[in-house]
């Protein structure tokens, strides 16, 4: 990989593979509801709608005509932390498709017409997500960790913060977050170096370095229990724990631990939980990493009258888990990982969006070579640290969705974790 600084602060990664005959571009911006405030909450998410419904020399039906005529894809998402860019095409198609990104980004027309239009789609997606008992579990566990800062919010935003949004506002978040120095552009495949630095200088060159990089502050959890009371034949619940930030040290040893704990059909969780006892279809563990902060927990679809038999032996489960993982689990887990790292980066994609992302979130980027060292590395003694870390009681928050009970049911809920 070779990694360039512009003058500006823009970082440009290239890993040129001649032999290929495609090439893929991931562009991330450090953008996301994370960096947002009151007024700009949901607008990470709407300007990666609203980028692509025209800029001041495309319309959204000529962006959309010229990404199926060259053949590629061409998407974006949005996350806590960041938003993506991205797109394949065959080499003799990259210079286009790179122009077609970099108009997107850097001139979008915000056309009053199309924002008013896109608020539609954005309360349509909402209203999916409100629908879906599994996001709002997560959504409110999310909320109720972080209350009070933007890393609480909704990706989507809320119904009145969407209404708010005018061209103004939009263009007022870009210029202070879409900043060549919270810029990554990175690619991966067959493509002409000195064309591509081109292209991007003359998009992203001309802009100001505004002194506002990537920076972030350590969080705190709230714990305790949020509920949202609707008719269903099933809960959905989830809780967390206080888990490791972003680059923790122990990252990796804490995925060990949440794959044996819930993350994989022989988990521990999965076996006894659903195999065993038939509490629920869906159960899973989850880590989140964050910059500075992180949640570790588990979620589970289950009947209203299994929620406490599901408490009660999960917390068996936590505590026996703090000290008794195995040799064989870790051996078990170690190729589990090393095969899907593997496989999950064979593709040229996959590399610019994992440069793109480390490149960001890091500074710096780790091949797949390297990772499979660290995943080598891992030994039983660091999972049973991470263990105990991410499994802290000290911190529970816990989400329900679904017939709940009584406050004074899950307080004692919560209890089963001390």
């Amino acid at each position: 990989m070779e990694k360039i600084i512009f003058e500006n602060g823009l970082t440009v990664a290239l890993d040129r593979r001649p032999e290929a005959h495609s090439a893929a571009v991931s562009i991330y911006v450090a953008a996301g509801n994370r960096f947002e405030n009151e007024k700009f909450c949901g607008a990470s998410h709407f300007t990666e709608h609203i980028v692509f419904k025209g800029t001041e020399q495309r319309t959204s039906d000529m962006i959309a005509r010229e990404s199926d005529l060259l053949g590629g894809q061409l998407n974006a998402y949005t996350a806590k932390e960041y938003t993506c860019f991205y797109s394949r095409a065959l080499t003799s198609h990259v210079p286009r498709t790179l122009h077609l990104l970099c108009d997107m980004l850097c001139h979008p027309r915000l056309d009053p017409h199309d924002i008013e239009t896109e608020k539609g789609v954005v309360l349509e997606e909402i209203g999916m997500y409100e629908d879906s008992p599994e996001d709002r579990c997560s959504d409110m566990l999310t909320a109720l960790c972080y209350k009070g800062h933007p890393l609480g919010y909704n990706i989507l935003g809320s119904r009145e913060s969407v209404q708010s949004f005018n061209a103004d506002v939009l263009r007022e978040y870009m210029s202070q977050l879409y900043v060549p120095e919270r810029i990554v552009v990175s690619m991966c495949g067959n493509f002409d170096r000195n064309e591509v630095l081109d292209i991007l200088n003359q998009y992203f060159g001309q802009m100001k370095n505004t002194n506002n990089p990537l920076k972030y502050d350590k969080l705190t959890l709230n714990g305790g229990f949020t509920l949202h009371r609707r008719k269903s034949e099933q809960m959905q619940v989830a809780f967390c724990f206080k888990g490791l930030p972003h680059g923790h040290e122990l990252r990796h040893a804490a995925s060990f631990y949440s794959s044996i704990l819930g993350g994989a059909q022989s988990s521990r969780i999965n076996q006894r939980i659903r195999e065993e006892l038939g509490l629920a279809y869906s159960v899973y563990s989850f880590s989140s990493l964050y910059l500075g902060t992180g949640v570790f927990g588990i979620s589970a679809g289950l009947a209203p009258k299994s929620t406490e038999k599901f408490f009660s032996e999960v917390a068996k489960i936590l505590k026996s888990s703090r000290f008794d993982i195995t040799a064989d689990e870790v051996e078990l887990t170690r190729e589990q990982f090393k095969a899907g790292t593997a496989l999950s980066n064979e593709s040229m994609a996959a590399i610019a969006s994992s440069m793109g992302r480390q490149l960001l979130m890091d500074g710096e980027y780790v091949n797949l070579e390297g990772v499979l060292k660290k995943i080598d590395c891992v030994t039983l003694d660091a999972i049973n640290e991470a263990a105990k870390l991410v499994t802290d009681p000290t911190i529970v928050a816990l989400s329900a969705v679904g017939e709940t009970k009584s406050e004074a049911f899950y307080k004692k809920m919560l209890e089963y974790f001390n």
